[in-house]
């Protein structure tokens, strides 16, 4: 049989009864946040009801999972229009032991839709601090620097490359885990700031 070597750190933790509780007692709290955030979601999503009949029609919706690069998650998603060739989605994010983030995401036509107002507001993004996917892996989320860099880091040149040669959009922005006991107010303000990208 092979031998079992648990450091310290995994022997505390592995002996404390009390940390999975914790854990499924803070997903069950966030899940229910997010339920709430759904509603406050819809009502700021309103004014885009007209130019995005087709995203906005579908229902939000929020998941959880145990293991997204080892870490537990909640996600909300809203609106959530995934098609083979067409994306337009806003992911609010829950990822045990990281920042809170709200990401949008365009692909095809709703891309190309917001293409010439979105390349045009680098100096926006860089003001509000949003962060830009650089990365060619359209379903990595985590906000690494391998993932994600700070808007405020590009050149214009960099940022028009980045349209060039990816057929996905991602743009995000974050705010401190602590603020979480705000309730939705850190998500709303992410919400309203990605929504104010595209009107």
């Amino acid at each position: 049989m092979s031998k079992v070597q648990l450091s310290e750190e995994e022997l505390s933790l592995a002996a404390n009864d009390r940390v999975m509780l914790i854990k499924g007692a803070v997903i069950s709290k966030v899940s229910d946040l997010f339920g709430g955030l759904a509603v406050r979601q819809s009502q700021e999503l309103q004014p885009l009801v007209s130019l995005l009949p087709d995203a906005t029609a579908r229902s939000p919706k929020v998941s959880r999972g145990e293991n997204y690069r080892g870490q537990p998650y909640v996600v909300l998603d809203h609106p959530r229009l995934f098609t083979t060739a067409d994306i337009f989605a806003i992911r609010t994010l829950f990822l045990w032991g990281h920042p809170l983030s709200v990401t949008l995401h365009l692909r095809g036509a709703h891309r190309d839709r917001f293409r010439e107002r979105l390349e045009a507001s680098l100096p926006t993004l860089t003001a509000e601090g949003f962060l830009v996917c650089v990365s060619h892996l359209e379903w990595e989320h985590h906000l690494g620097e391998d993932n994600y860099l700070a808007a405020s880091s590009l050149t214009v040149t960099h940022w028009r490359q980045i349209w060039a040669e990816k057929e996905f959009t991602k743009i995000a922005c974050t705010a401190p885990l602590a603020e979480i006991n705000a309730g939705t107010t850190a998500f709303l303000s992410m919400y309203r700031k990605i929504l104010s990208l595209l009107s």
